[in-house]
């Protein structure tokens, strides 16, 4: 670790000693900080998140439609797509339009 030492012109001490003792001695940048790594950390999750959503999304779209170009009765799997509903907290109608028509049903 370098020594901190005292610029002669400002008599500021300068070095890594002395970066660490100022950011030490100010709490209120600390915490804009770490609430700016939050927020960082934050978004990139629902970055992800969004992501993996709209995957798994075409991908139910797709064993939908495989199901029902196989013969598979809307009525089989709008059960499945209450399942998802359910499971996921929300309201059968706030389930894509595409997933409902995928199924060979209508949007409630």
């Amino acid at each position: 670790m370098a020594d901190a030492r005292t610029d002669v012109q400002t008599g500021v001490q300068t070095g890594v000693r002395a970066d660490v003792r100022a950011r030490r001695s100010d709490p209120e940048r600390e915490q804009r900080a770490r609430a700016r790594t939050e927020v960082e950390r934050a978004a990139l999750a629902w970055g992800a998140a969004r992501r993996k959503l709209g995957q798994r999304e075409a991908a139910w779209l797709e064993t939908l439609a495989r199901a029902r170009e196989l013969g598979e009765l809307p009525g089989v799997l709008h059960g499945f797509v209450l399942d998802a509903a359910r499971r996921a907290g929300i309201d059968p109608g706030e389930v894509p339009a595409e997933v409902w028509r995928a199924a060979g049903l209508d949007h409630p």
